[in-house]
């Protein structure tokens, strides 16, 4: 046969194999559509989802994290915590530590020692334990906030800005920050620049701890329903305001959160929820789908033995 010949018929061959192929039916994952749940865009925690382990997301909770993560919480005694330990049960998990004298310990409430005599049940201990079960993987609380403080307090560069700054430091040697936790504002119902100032102190942790602006999730926590109502109105006005400014940010509702017999502290079954709010919307930003949870005070308030 001739070269030419050869050549022709080798043509004719590649076309019907191209034609074959054209018309067989391809199948696969069609990386088009990204199969997240479309429910809660708030990211609360409704207890009638039944979406919160979506089979058909893309999204496998125990590969989103390749190492240990770190929580930075800031703020006040909302935060820090003051709820009384024996009206709920006990929160442990090893795959959770908490920050003391620069090293990671177990975690174990109270996870704050900003004041030791009244520290107790804080909202960082569910939200870590949701973490743990959801995304299987180490989790380290950093736990910088203290009681009484005010905006003022927590100016760049000053006393408790640094003290939470070098702590985080310390997370960063072995672990990465994915998300702050802000829950402050019963020492500032007055102020009219909340956000302005919150906004430099979020911008300023950071620029300093080299955080990615399009990456790190910033949760904040409504004052509690309790508080009077015009200064509940302007902070939590003004944390709504923040997400003009950053990506991964939500607000997590205190509504009907319960305090304690004191002015203005929630109890130690509302910081339960509170921090499984806190964790909806870290769940909803991180993955799209919804975490379902137990959503009310009474589900975890036990009464004490004698």
């Amino acid at each position: 046969m001739s070269l030419s010949k050869i050549t022709l018929t080798t043509r004719l061959i590649s076309i019907i194999l191209i034609l074959l192929i054209a018309t067989f039916p391809i199948t696969g994952c069609d990386k088009s559509t990204n199969g997240t749940d479309t429910g809660d865009q708030n990211g609360g925690g409704s207890t009638d989802g039944d979406n919160s382990d979506n089979t058909d997301s893309p999204v496998d909770d125990t590969a989103v994290f390749d190492k240990k993560q770190a929580v930075l919480m800031l703020g006040q005694s909302n935060m820090a915590g003051r709820g009384e330990l024996q009206y709920v049960e006990a929160i442990s998990d090893s795959r959770i530590t908490m920050l003391r004298g620069g090293s990671w310990v177990p975690m174990q409430e109270p996870i704050h020692d900003d004041k030791p005599t009244v520290a107790g049940a804080c909202l960082g201990a569910s939200f870590a334990k949701a973490f743990v079960e959801k995304f299987d993987c180490e989790l380290g609380l950093i736990p910088a906030a203290f009681g009484g403080t005010t905006l003022a307090d927590w100016k760049v560069g000053g006393e408790y800005y640094m003290r939470a700054l070098n702590m985080a430091d310390a997370a960063l040697q072995d672990s990465e920050i994915c998300a702050i936790l802000w829950h402050q504002g019963e020492g500032d119902q007055r102020n009219s620049n909340y956000a302005s100032e919150l906004r430099i102190i979020l911008n300023s942790f950071i620029k300093d701890l080299g955080l990615d602006t399009s990456k790190i999730i910033i949760i904040t926590g409504e004052l509690g329903e309790f508080m009077s109502e015009s200064g509940r109105n302007n902070v939590n006005g003004a944390l709504e305001e923040l997400g003009r400014y950053y990506p991964n940010y939500a607000v997590a509702s205190s509504a009907a959160l319960t305090r304690q017999d004191d002015i203005g502290h929630f109890d130690a079954a509302s910081l339960r929820v509170f921090g499984y709010r806190y964790f909806a919307h870290f769940y909803k930003m991180t993955t799209g789908k919804t975490f379902a949870f137990d959503d009310h005070p009474d589900s975890y308030r036990i009464t004490p033995e004698d």
